[in-house]
């Protein structure tokens, strides 16, 4: 699979995988020294929750240019391929993989990220796993909507 650029967090994406890319305030110990790309960090508002967080990260994104954030992140994913030994082809096939901490089905900035870029510049961000030697992309389950319970049909 060559995707231009895809999302998942740190326990789908092996610290080994050379296109992994934190987009969260730090990473795991555990992940080793992944490229970073500190602008798409959700510093000072991390912990706030959804209804005062994603005004703020929609902000963040409104002062970033999604055509560079893509690119950049491509750069980064094929300079570092390079620096490890692979040849221009190898480097360029890798997929650059915007991560950090949440499960696919929980609420997330990189989710807000994919969408944005997609909206932006119609390049589809699908969120992936490491599976097998390779990525697959996973289906993001819907929320559904609360069911009423029988104190608001009252």
């Amino acid at each position: 699979m060559n995707l231009f650029l895809a999302t998942g967090c740190y326990s789908n994406i092996p610290n080994y995988y050379l296109g992994g890319i934190s987009v969260s305030c730090w990473h795991p110990k555990w992940y080793g020294n992944p490229i970073m790309m500190r602008s798409l960090a959700p510093h000072g508002f991390k912990n706030d929750e959804p209804p005062e967080y994603i005004p703020k990260y929609k902000s963040l994104l409104s002062k970033l240019d999604p055509h560079k954030i893509s690119s950049e992140a491509k750069e980064k994913t094929y300079f570092k391929a390079k620096e490890r030994g692979l040849s221009e082809e190898e480097a360029d096939a890798i997929t650059p993989i915007l991560l950090c901490w949440e499960t696919p089905n929980q609420f997330c900035h990189r989710h807000m990220i994919s969408e944005w870029i997609n909206k932006e510049t119609g390049i589809h961000v699908p969120e992936v796993k490491f599976r097998n030697g390779k990525l697959e992309v996973i289906e993001r389950k819907k929320k559904k909507k609360e069911e009423p319970n029988q104190l608001t049909l009252l």
